[in-house]
């Protein structure tokens, strides 16, 4: 995986999604520190970062540095996160209406977005249009 970051990187990639369920966030480091070495990258901040939490290892948050961080789950260290610096957004992720206004009715910083499955056969039309009047 290392090997294809960093050939991702040489082709122009800058946006990479993993999460420390899939397993690749310890390589996908490794291989920034690498592109960074190998002048592919002049800096980290040429690059947006996404992960995703998951609810039992919820403790490994704090080692983290993102651009982006979404929960499956509610869970309030997040907005902790955001105010460290650890992240710099939290966002949700296949988050429904119902689950939103749960956590609208406690967090003090809202999620910066709702990342969902959106496909041909699959629009979701009702959750984009909830989501653009309640996050915009």
């Amino acid at each position: 995986m290392r090997d294809a970051v960093l050939d991702a990187i040489s082709l122009g990639y800058r946006n990479f999604d993993t999460a420390a369920v899939y397993g690749t966030e310890q390589v996908l480091g490794e291989a920034i520190a690498e592109a960074l070495k190998l002048g592919l990258l002049a800096s980290r901040e040429e690059l947006f970062i996404t992960s995703k939490l998951w609810c039992e290892r919820y403790v490994t948050v704090l080692s983290l540095y993102l651009d982006l961080y979404l929960i499956h789950w509610l869970i309030s260290c997040m907005e902790e996160c955001q105010r460290l610096g650890l992240t710099k957004s939290t966002g949700v992720s296949n988050f429904s209406r119902n689950r939103f206004e749960t956590i609208f009715s406690f967090a003090t910083i809202p999620p910066a977005v709702n990342q969902v499955e959106i496909s041909p056969v699959w629009q979701q039309k009702k959750l984009i249009e909830f989501c653009k009047t309640q996050m915009s």
